[in-house]
């Protein structure tokens, strides 16, 4: 699959390793990456959010918990206000 840049690819790895196991405990990781990989090769819309995803759950883990509820609470109000626009 191609990555737009290190960055996607970093954030791509980051979902599959830690945010998407922790969704589906029952999935071994080379078996849940490899299924990813390919549905996002067909699928692009997906393979930005699995992109999307894994970088915002990235900024979570490094922030502290105070920090991360913030940053998420101003993320769904910003997304709010896009979907009244």
């Amino acid at each position: 699959m191609a990555y737009g840049s290190q960055q996607e690819y970093q954030c791509f790895n980051y979902f599959t390793e830690k945010t998407g196991l922790q969704l589906w405990l029952n999935f071994t990781p080379r078996i849940w990456t490899g299924v990813l990989e390919q549905c996002c090769s067909i699928e692009p819309s997906l393979r930005k959010l699995i992109i999307s995803v894994g970088a915002l759950s990235k900024i979570s883990d490094l922030e502290s918990p105070e920090n991360s509820q913030l940053l998420f609470a101003r993320k769904l109000n910003d997304y709010q206000k896009q979907d009244m626009i």
